[in-house]
């Protein structure tokens, strides 16, 4: 049996950086031909660990990315005039698009599909909706819908 180290995902075998056993020839005739995986020498290990660490860093540096961002989106108020008619109706419906275009207006970059809006907002008022920011969080905005 063979100690490797998975450099690529290889599907019901091994994911990327782990450590598994297999066969010789497998190890030999399939994954280290094919670059999928290389022994698991002390070296290759080491260089594993430097690796695993890097995407540990990685990953924190953008976490504190997106916390900052949902900080910075959470304290803004965003404001959307509309057109109203003589006795207070409004012509149009406020949907993830129009927040969308809002929010680059204001310097944010999120997309219509990250806004979580469960219905068009028809109505003068204020409202908060959450949007999604990336790696699975989400902020909620102020939105001010006004004449």
């Amino acid at each position: 049996m063979a100690k490797v180290i998975f450099i690529e995902n290889v599907e019901n075998i091994g994911k990327k950086y782990e450590i598994k056993k297999v066969s010789d020839g497998y190890a030999r005739n399939f994954l280290f031909k094919r670059n999928l995986a290389i022994p698991a020498t002390k070296k290759n290990l080491e260089l594993r660990e430097k690796m695993l660490n890097k995407i540990k860093d990685e990953e924190t540096q953008k976490n504190k990315k997106l916390e900052n961002l949902k900080n910075k989106i959470e304290q803004t108020h965003f404001e959307i005039k509309l057109k109203t008619g003589k006795k207070g109706e409004i012509f149009e419906k406020i949907n993830s698009q129009k927040i969308a275009d809002v929010l680059k207006e204001n310097g944010f970059n999120i997309q219509k599909k990250d806004i979580l809006l469960e219905k068009s907002i028809e109505k003068i008022g204020d409202y908060q909706v959450e949007v999604k920011i990336g790696n699975g969080k989400k902020a909620k905005i102020k939105i001010s819908v006004l004449k």
